[in-house]
């Protein structure tokens, strides 16, 4: 055995880590001018947009690259990942593994009224024979739970997140097939302070996926799988429904209309410059959310010195102004400030 030299595992790690975002980094130029599934968003027919920034998604689209995540948002990744590693092993025990797809062999496509392709990667799609040889029978979403808030939404209020509905919603109606949305917490998830009065009592429904103290004090959240089954009814709209539940199903706030309608307005952001306003953040029923996504956007300040320059060229009755070329320039502005001083820092 050599002694002499050191092998660092978290050296190892970091390099491993660093190849990959280079990886993805190259993948996604390759992709600029193609809109992303991964954005799926709503627009309302008042104007409206619910879901993800629209802004972001354009600067995807254009291949400008804004967010750099950090170790811990990039584990996470590593997580999701996984978790469809696991989803798949499952089901190869009682499906036929070649008639299980994943991602890139069984991509969607379809095209904006002006061009502009949208393309999108299913979790996993279960085929079934049939008489032209292998079809699409089933389509599963896949979500990894890693928040005390998100299992309590998905699980014990039975609700899914809104960005999860619309995503495999995008992916049902290109595909035309029935989906699943699946949720999973692999491990036991601590309840402390005032968070414990928002989950069940003991002996309450549902108290049997959480552990209580001898006092009856609630102190986590067992492991779970929930499921929704999704459906469109003749409108367009999303509707989900616990898998086995005899409930009713509940509708949503989804439509192909409004996924549609928000790829083509951005898709036409070049033509018409009109920059989008900032998103709604609902729950599907259409209750308002506690938080705003631009709180915790990192283009926060570029958007609100925007906002202030296009007043100001407006109350200067200045028709000409280009609003989506302004803003991306400010944008750049920035990104390149702070790229100088991570060169700095560096060095």
């Amino acid at each position: 055995m050599n002694t002499d030299k050191i092998i660092s595992i978290k050296k190892l790690l970091k390099d491993s880590g660093d190849l990959r975002d280079s990886e993805f980094a190259g993948l996604e130029q390759k992709k600029t001018g193609v809109l992303r599934a991964g954005n799926s968003s709503l627009l309302t027919a008042e104007g409206e947009f619910i879901g993800q920034c629209p802004r972001m998604t354009y600067l995807r689209y254009k291949g400008i690259n804004v967010e750099e995540f950090p170790a811990d948002r990039k584990l996470m990744f590593d997580a999701g990942r996984m978790n469809e590693e696991i989803w798949t092993e499952k089901l190869k025990r009682v499906w036929p593994p070649s008639h299980i797809v994943r991602e890139e062999e069984t991509p969607t496509s379809w095209s904006t009224s002006n061009g502009v392709t949208v393309t999108g990667r299913p979790d996993l799609v279960l085929l079934e024979d049939g008489p032209e040889g292998p079809t699409a029978a089933l389509g599963l979403e896949l979500k990894m739970v890693s928040s005390l808030w998100t299992a309590r939404e998905v699980f014990f209020q039975r609700e899914p997140k809104l960005l999860h509905l619309i995503q495999a919603g995008h992916y049902m109606w290109q595909m035309n097939i029935p989906f699943k949305l699946c949720y999973t917490l692999y491990v036991d998830m601590a309840v402390t302070g005032w968070a414990g009065g928002v989950f069940p009592k003991k002996n309450q429904p549902l108290s049997e996926f959480c552990s209580y103290t001898p006092a009856g004090k609630i102190s986590k959240i067992l492991p779970f799988e929930v499921v929704y089954d999704l459906s469109f009814d003749r409108s367009g709209k999303l509707f989900y429904q616990l898998e086995g539940s005899e409930k009713e199903k509940t509708a949503s706030l989804v439509t192909i209309d409004r996924i549609r309608d928000y790829y083509e307005f951005i898709s036409q952001m070049d033509q018409k410059q009109r920059l989008p306003s900032p998103p709604k953040n609902l729950k599907p029923s259409g209750e308002k959310c506690s938080w705003k996504l631009c709180h915790y956007c990192s283009l926060s300040p570029v958007c609100s010195v925007f906002e202030a320059e296009k007043t100001q060229k407006y109350v200067e009755n200045k028709p000409e102004y280009q609003e989506v070329s302004a803003w991306v320039s400010l944008v750049r502005g920035e990104l390149k400030k702070r790229s100088m001083h991570s060169e700095n820092k560096a060095g």
